[in-house]
């Protein structure tokens, strides 16, 4: 019976301790604003902002707030199980004046 409860333990503890963690990692060199799973956030450069778990897709929508410089995006997913495969989306990127990129992962 112990060995059960171990087992049963060990399973929730992957479950639940080692869930998918998701990231929008941004490189800039000028300032943005956007949403980030519905959460305003802005800055100017480069940033890491985590994505809500509970959300599925994972959205963001994020502008250059000046005519000049660029803005690139990529959204990615991880666990925090060791050699366990991640899933990142391609990078974009603009350069336009007020440029605006969208993307979603699940």
């Amino acid at each position: 019976m112990k060995g059960v409860g171990a087992l049963v333990g060990i399973i929730l503890l992957l479950v639940v301790g080692c869930g998918r963690e998701f990231e929008c990692e941004i490189r800039s060199d000028t300032s943005w604003e956007g949403t980030f799973d519905g959460e305003p956030h802005s800055g100017h450069g480069p940033a890491t902002i985590a994505l809500d778990g509970n959300v599925l897709p994972h959205c963001v929508t994020v502008r250059k707030t000046w005519q000049k410089g660029w803005l690139e995006i990529r959204l990615t997913s991880h666990t925090k199980i060791p050699f366990y495969p991640s899933s990142d989306n391609d990078r974009i990127e603009t350069s336009e004046p007020r440029g605006e990129l969208k993307d979603c992962i699940d």
